[in-house]
C-alpha cells in the first residue's frame, strides 16, 4: 500500500465541499483501490495515524471505517487493525446470514431474502445445525467483518 498516495488523495478530496470529512476518507480508500495503490489484504493506517496525518477527529475516522466495513470493503481484525477485504469497490453491503441448515424452508427464505437485497450485496451463509458451540464460533470468528448480521431459525 502506498500511504503517501492515500494521504494525498484525502488532501485532494478535502477541497470538495460536497463531501463530509468521513465521505472524503471513504472515497479516498475507494479511489485508492480503483487506482491500485491499495489492494486486498493491505492494512490501512491506524485511527491514530489517520488523526495525525489528516487532523480529523477519531469519531470521523471511525465512522468512515465502519461504513467501509458495512460495505464489505474493509474488515476489522481485533487488536490488529483495519484491512482491505476486497478489491470490489462496487459492493454496497456485506451480509452474514446464519441459519440452522439448508432445508426446503431455509432455501425459500434464502431466495426471498437474496431477491429483495438488490445488486452489489454479498451474502455469506453459515450453518449452525442447532449447535451452540458452532453458532458461537461462527459469530466470534466473523465479528467486525460484516455490515449486517442476520440470524434465522
Amino acid at each position: 500500500m502506498n500511504k503517501e498516495k492515500l494521504f494525498n488523495e484525502i488532501k485532494d478530496l478535502s477541497i470538495i465541499n460536497a463531501f463530509s470529512k468521513h465521505e472524503q476518507l471513504v472515497q479516498s480508500i475507494i479511489n485508492g483501490l480503483n487506482h491500485k495503490y491499495i489492494s486486498k489484504g493491505d492494512i490501512l493506517p491506524s485511527v491514530n495515524e489517520m488523526m495525525r496525518e489528516t487532523g480529523y477527529a477519531k469519531e470521523t475516522i471511525g465512522k468512515a471505517y465502519k461504513e467501509l466495513i458495512s460495505r464489505g470493503i474493509v474488515e476489522s481484525k481485533n487488536r490488529r487493525g483495519y484491512f482491505v477485504a476486497t478489491d470490489d469497490t462496487e459492493q454496497h453491503l456485506k451480509v452474514c446470514l446464519l441459519i440452522y441448515a439448508f432445508d426446503t424452508f431455509q432455501e425459500t427464505f434464502y431466495q426471498n431474502f437474496r431477491d429483495h437485497l438488490g445488486e452489489n450485496i454479498q451474502v455469506d451463509v453459515y450453518f449452525h445445525h442447532n449447535n451452540f458451540g458452532v453458532f458461537e464460533s461462527i459469530i466470534n470468528s466473523n465479528k467486525g467483518q460484516y455490515g449486517l448480521y442476520v440470524i434465522a431459525r
